[in-house]
């Protein structure tokens, strides 16, 4: 993290956790972090990853900060013209995309944290062609051993996408730190 980023969020307090204990100021009450909403469009099995959600976390004066992280988004699953034509076959639309949640703290690199797989294929045939909407959310909770800012973001990859097109939107991220 950048030096102007940790200014611009207070993230410059000096604090020593020997022995869990803080050197300076007192531990404050559990705290939310709202984030930022991000979308992918996925057409092709070859689209790169797209971040679809990130927050930053103050965890400066907290000593040993638990982080719960809680993300959400819409996942929409649409057949192309091929999948629709091979719907009653095991070539039928599918994909399957891979959510990664990463962390950075003080400048470090992205450390991956942990992932989701969502999976969907052979939906059933509607009125308006092969279409399917869901929504996709997890909560992970992660342990810092010293008080930092971090930033903790979403992306969300294919894996594998046959004659379909995938949508993330309507992101949302939040961060609940004590």
């Amino acid at each position: 993290m950048s030096s102007s980023i940790k200014k611009a969020f207070g993230c410059e307090k000096d604090i020593d956790c020997t022995n869990g204990r803080s050197k300076g100021p007192v531990v404050k009450p559990a705290r939310l972090f709202c984030g930022q909403g991000g979308s992918g469009i996925f057409v092709n099995p070859n689209d790169p990853s797209a971040t679809v959600g990130r927050v930053i976390v103050d965890a400066m004066d907290i000593c040993k900060p638990t982080i719960s992280i809680e993300y959400s988004s819409i996942v929409s699953f649409l057949a192309t013209d091929d999948g629709l034509a091979n719907i009653n076959n095991e070539d039928g639309a599918q994909g399957r995309v891979r959510f990664s949640l990463l962390r950075v703290c003080d400048g470090n690199e992205p450390q991956l944290i942990n992932n989701w797989i969502y999976e969907i294929f052979q939906i059933e045939d509607s009125n308006e062609g092969m279409r399917f909407i869901d929504s996709f959310s997890f909560n992970f909770c992660d342990f810092l051993p010293c008080p930092q800012c971090c930033e903790y973001f979403v992306e969300v990859s294919i894996e594998n996408l046959l004659t379909a097109n995938i949508i993330i939107n309507n992101a949302h991220m939040t961060a609940l730190v004590q």
